[in-house]
């Protein structure tokens, strides 16, 4: 299976913001969403995507940038050097 990475913020069309987001999520095989610094468009994406029931994998630089209700699902911690990365 070959897969592609298209970030939300990328999507580059002459329709609505949520439109894009909302067709890339129901397109997509699986959902990477990167709760680093609590950004709340993440988490609605992430509610998107699992009201869509697309696999999700959760990633962060601190586990603390996780909400509660959603630590249940298993979580990936980073760390933002090239050595981390990998």
């Amino acid at each position: 299976m070959i897969l592609t990475v298209a970030r939300a913020d990328d999507f580059y069309t002459n329709q609505a913001v949520m439109q894009d987001v909302w067709s890339a999520i129901v397109n997509a095989k699986m959902v990477i969403g990167d709760c680093s610094g609590r950004n709340p468009n993440v988490f609605y994406e992430i509610g998107i995507s699992h009201t869509l029931g697309r696999p999700t994998i959760l990633i962060s630089q601190s586990v603390d940038d996780i909400p509660f209700d959603v630590r249940y699902v298993r979580s990936i911690v980073y760390q933002y050097t090239p050595p981390g990365m990998k």
